[in-house]
């Protein structure tokens, strides 16, 4: 099995309330050969964790319109334990969500203009 197709087989699942950043993201990662779907609110996130198909990582922007990201990633650690967590976003960082953040996951990564970082951290993430 090549690395294209072990890469295809990786589901992402990205969540930002941004339409367009959303689209720029899940675009990119998608020509660097991933299966990215995407989620504009909290509450679909919550939905999914009740029975939806686990992804193998979770993009999640911190600043959400209808549930903050940092209340939603203690619950995807208890129902998705296996998943992958890139917090991605443009919030900048208190020192206390910044320590509660790094609990729940596995990289954090500043929103920047330059998508290429995104596709290296999941690549350092997923292989």
């Amino acid at each position: 099995m090549g690395a294209k197709s072990q890469i295809a087989q990786k589901n992402i699942l990205i969540v930002d309330d941004d339409p367009e950043y959303l689209e720029l993201m899940q675009m990119t990662l998608q020509k660097a050969g991933y299966h990215a779907r995407t989620m504009q609110m909290g509450e679909d996130v919550v939905r999914l964790l009740k029975g939806g198909e686990k992804p193998d990582l979770l993009i999640l922007d911190l600043w959400l319109p209808d549930w903050p990201g940092i209340d939603l990633l203690p619950r995807v650690k208890d129902a998705w334990p296996d998943t992958k967590v890139l917090v991605y976003t443009g919030m900048e960082e208190d020192q206390k969500q910044f320590l509660d953040v790094v609990r729940y996951t596995d990289r954090f990564l500043k929103k920047s203009s330059d998508i290429s970082r995104l596709v290296d951290c999941v690549r350092d993430l997923l292989s």
